[in-house]
């Protein structure tokens, strides 16, 4: 079947649902990735932000089913693979967020029947996640040709050659793109499909071989596409679309090659956009009436002399964005380019400090030391951007001491938010080729244990710092950080306002994980908890926001 529209691009589905936070064990109050960044209410289990939800809807009263996401923001991948594909004639659609638009999303295959049905995955770590998702095309549109790319296919297709048979079988896609990029293998694929062609043919398309009974891909071809060449047109997205905040990418790959991280591996091909056509997308979207600019580059200020210049158009132009960014840290130690970034609008940064221990810092390649830490996050203070700090506990090469030196670091360095999580291991990162020396042993879900540290101790160290990071007046930042600030900025809640909510929503899990702790929700002084829920609630229901374009899909009223 030939549709009218070609190609319909499926979105991340964003955070687990409630009903899988709140029944799926994956998400029990006893997992190492978790426990601290969801909170127990009326029964159920909710992330920050479908907390804020839920308590909008409620003092809404019935029928309100609002839901408030980072992933309402367009998201990059959408709008860049949106503007690809139209910029060669194929006609295109998208679905932003698959959990948030699942109405939406219905009505498009239902009507339209897309010839090809794209999924993309950013954000996806599940197979079965996927598995649904075709599942859900095919029992609305059998004949749609569904296509899976992006790092979930990377990663599964440098494993091993029976995993990947399983994968693709069980997932149950027509097709699946292996490449760093891929959109150009999809719009070839795409006019294969279209004309009638032999999709199995493109480069970096795996298909299964009816003979061999096998997954294969015939060819490979890495992809290279030019930034400037293939930047987003956002004139193809309507003011709706766009909002009040913007993701904007600069570069695509990373300037480095941090130990734990497999980015550069996945995407060798680091390129910047130029500083004109950087220039010209700000232009455009000030005119269009965008406040909030999330640069989602994973190195914004490198190369220093680009970012510098970039940061003086944004001022000398006055288009009065507010900024966030990704940031490095040690590579600025004088006061002038802080002050710099405060006068073109910056207001929070997310940095990857990951460790206050050199010599973890020079296992995990961060050129960086504690003491340009230390430097950065102080001018950072005065120039008044806040500062949202990731850390990793339990690293290879990390012992018990060195974890509390960066805790004790953490805790005295004056950040505004904290974001710590215990050392999730990829086989395809750098740190793995290390693995003897090491002596690295994997358990579930990518956490291992090493000749200095195992991960339930290392989740019992980042269990004391979520507790005592309060004390040191740290918000804990985990799935409710700059990305999310920047959206319900643009949806009309104020930084205090974000910032009290935090707050309470760290103050009402630290009891709930003392209390299980505890081992007995009889010890918790449930008055005191009672009493920040209520809180919490008020807070929230005094809030006078935008109204959210997605629904949460709530069974629960």
């Amino acid at each position: 079947m030939i549709s009218a529209l070609e190609v319909l691009i499926i979105g991340p589905r964003g955070e687990p649902s409630v009903h899988e936070l709140s029944h799926n064990p994956k998400y029990s109050d006893n997992s190492i990735g978790w426990r601290r960044q969801m909170l127990a209410l009326d029964g159920y289990k909710f992330s920050p932000m479908q907390c804020l939800s839920y308590l909008i809807n409620q003092g809404k009263g019935e029928g309100a089913d609002l839901y408030y996401t980072g992933f309402e923001c367009l998201q990059p991948s959408i709008a860049y693979l949106t503007s690809f594909l139209r910029a060669r004639g194929i006609s295109t659609a998208y679905i932003n967020n698959y959990n948030g638009q699942l109405l939406e999303l219905n009505k498009i295959i239902t009507n339209e029947r897309p010839s090809v049905a794209a999924i993309t995955t950013t954000f996806t770590f599940s197979a079965i996640e996927l598995a649904e998702q075709v599942r859900y095309v095919k029992e609305r549109s059998p004949e749609t040709i569904v296509v899976i790319g992006g790092p979930f296919v990377w990663t599964l297709c440098r494993g091993r050659a029976n995993s990947i048979q399983e994968f693709m079988s069980g997932i149950g896609a027509d097709y699946y793109i292996q490449d760093g990029q891929g959109e150009l293998s999809l719009s070839r694929l795409t006019k294969a499909v279209c004309s009638g062609g032999m999709p199995e043919e493109v480069p970096n398309v795996w298909s299964y071989d009816k003979l061999s009974k096998i997954w294969v891909c015939k060819h490979r071809a890495v992809e290279t596409n030019s930034m400037n060449d293939n930047a987003i047109d956002w004139s193809l997205f309507s003011d709706q679309e766009l909002g009040n905040s913007v993701f904007v990418r600069t570069a695509r790959g990373c300037a480095y090659r941090c130990s734990f991280c497999e980015y550069p591996i996945r995407q060798p091909d680091y390129q910047q956009m130029d500083e004109q056509r950087v220039s010209k997308e700000l232009d455009t979207l000030a005119k269009r009436g965008v406040k909030y600019i999330q640069f989602v580059d994973d190195t914004f200020n490198i190369p220093k002399g680009r970012w510098i210049n970039i940061l003086k158009n944004m001022t000398d132009n006055e288009w009065g964005f507010q900024w966030m960014s990704f940031f490095r840290s040690a590579q600025l130690q004088k006061l002038e380019h802080y002050e710099l970034m405060a006068n073109s609008g910056c207001r929070g940064v997310l940095l990857g400090v990951e460790s206050a221990d050199n010599d973890v810092l020079k296992i995990m390649n961060k050129g960086a030391t504690k003491e340009q830490y230390a430097i950065g996050i102080r001018m950072l203070q005065q120039t008044g951007i806040r500062t949202n700090a990731l850390i990793i506990i339990g690293h290879p090469g990390e012992d018990f001491f060195k974890a509390r030196q960066t805790m004790d670091f953490i805790l005295n360095s004056g950040v505004t938010y904290l974001d710590a999580q215990v050392y999730f291991h990829s086989q395809h990162a750098p740190i793995s080729s290390r693995s003897s020396e090491f002596e690295i042993n994997e358990g579930e879900y990518g956490y291992i244990t090493h000749n200095k540290m195992s991960s339930e101790t290392a989740n019992i160290l980042v269990d004391e710092l979520f507790h005592a990071a309060l004390d040191s007046n740290i918000n804990w930042c985990m799935n409710f950080d700059e990305w999310d600030f920047g959206y319900l900025m643009g949806k009309g809640m104020s930084y205090a306002q974000i910032h009290k909510f935090s707050r309470c929503v760290h103050e009402i899990r630290s009891m709930q994980l003392k209390g299980m702790r505890q081992q007995t929700s009889k010890q918790l002084p449930m008055s005191s908890l009672d009493h920040k829920i209520k809180s919490l609630r008020e807070h929230v229901q005094s809030l006078t926001l935008e109204p959210a374009r997605y629904s949460l899909g709530l069974d629960i009223k």
